[in-house]
């Protein structure tokens, strides 16, 4: 999930670059909409041809057995109520994203509530294509899907009114709405991720850019401006819809008066067209050099897995099968009451916890042992001592049904007192 986020955002990343340099003030809304969309599109997709192909991969997490203290002034045969613990951060993310996503779905949540409140109290004059809500409230005319809200608190003469209808309407006939929906949901799945608000913003400016550009093929651009100037009135906004004043009044109408080319500018398209392409290569490449990349490593050196979907456990007459607490708690016991605290140790006062990682390969055999945290005065090599004595004890993990050779860290704590 993490690494499927992270392609999201550099697909988006990309391709927002590339219309803030050579898009944005372009006055071909539509195809800086459908760009915009196709964008978004592109960063949902393009991760998931990697998933869909590497199903089989785990995420190597580091897991950390209980950690044992040797303490050389008590006895330590008996181990008691001890269990395998590890420190799972897959949850702890999972956690934190499931948090966002309430928040999130909560606040989309409440904006559909103050739509259908507003609808709930209004009265509905349904037209062949669209539905009229006119409202008590004060508030900025907006559409809602098929729904024009309109106050009843506001003085418009027959011109404006015209003018505003059909500004709301194309915003309907358009079908604006589903690009914000689109839009809304993808905050909810990538709360964490800021550029759907850039995304969010550069739509909304495109979908304000349509609506005009249909009103000015009726109305001069003076008498609408000063249209939007006047209806920028304080009252209730909704962050979820179409208003009608939603972007900034200078934006809008510099772009209203800014002279149109008929000719398209086939180089700034083209470009953008070329970083689809790239950012699709890219992503593609990553996949197949990493599925490449493992094979190899598979196939000739033998790959060693941090987590697999069965774990190695060690042999134990007491426990019943494989029972997980049982046969960690009897590994834990072997090694307490087969560890010494080393002489020298004692005698020059040396303490510290000592880190000994070590692989049980495909035959249930303990090899590459090796310190990764040393403790000095033999306290390291006791710990090495101990592990070896479970050679042959061990059943070896299974990942996706095949037997894997899987590598532990074991921390061993030396302690006088």
């Amino acid at each position: 999930m993490v690494l499927y986020a992270l392609k999201a955002g550099f697909v988006w990343l990309v391709l927002y670059i590339i219309y803030a340099l050579f898009l944005q003030r372009e006055r071909f809304f539509g195809i800086n909409r459908s760009y915009l969309l196709l964008a978004l599109v592109a960063g949902i997709g393009l991760p998931m041809i990697e998933i869909e192909t590497s199903n089989n991969y785990i995420p190597q997490l580091p897991i950390l057995l209980h950690e044992i203290t040797v303490n050389a002034e008590q006895n330590l045969a008996a181990a008691p109520n001890l269990q395998y613990t590890y420190w799972n951060y897959t949850l702890i993310l999972i956690a934190i994203y499931g948090i966002g996503v309430i928040i999130a779905a909560v606040r989309l949540g409440l904006s559909l509530l103050k739509i259908h409140q507003l609808y709930q109290k209004a009265r509905i004059e349904n037209h062949a294509s669209y539905a009229l809500v006119k409202t008590n409230e004060l508030h900025s005319p907006f559409s809602f899907g098929k729904y024009l809200f309109i106050s009843n608190r506001i003085s418009l003469s027959n011109k404006e009114y015209e003018y505003i209808l059909k500004h709301e309407t194309t915003h309907i006939f358009q079908n604006h709405t589903l690009d914000i929906m689109l839009i809304e949901v993808l905050s909810i799945l990538f709360w964490f991720n800021p550029l759907l608000v850039l995304y969010k913003s550069a739509l909304r400016d495109q979908h304000e850019y349509l609506a005009d550009q249909a009103v000015l093929h009726h109305a001069p651009i003076k008498e609408y401006g000063q249209l939007l100037i006047e209806q920028s009135i304080p009252g209730l906004k909704i962050g979820l819809v179409n208003h009608l004043i939603y972007s900034q009044l200078k934006k809008r109408i510099n772009m209203m008066t800014k002279k149109h080319s008929s000719k398209v500018p086939y180089l700034r398209y083209a470009t953008s067209l070329f970083a689809f392409v790239l950012v699709f290569w890219t992503v593609s490449c990553q996949k197949d050099l990493k599925n490449e990349t493992e094979e190899i490593v598979a196939e000739n050196t033998g790959k060693v897995y941090t987590v697999v979907n069965e774990m190695p456990y060690m042999k134990s007459a007491a426990c019943e099968g494989t029972d997980k607490k049982c046969t960690d708690h009897e590994m834990l016991k072997f090694i307490y009451n087969n560890i010494k605290y080393p002489k020298q140790a004692k005698e020059n006062g040396t303490e510290g916890m000592t880190v000994i990682s070590f692989v049980v390969d495909k035959h249930g055999s303990i090899k590459d042992i090796k310190t990764v945290r040393e403790v000095a005065d033999g306290c390291s090599e006791e710990a090495i001592r101990v592990i070896q004595l479970m050679k042959g004890k061990w059943v070896p993990g299974k990942k996706d049904g095949k037997v894997v050779s899987v590598r532990y860290n074991l921390p061993i704590r030396f302690k006088l007192k």
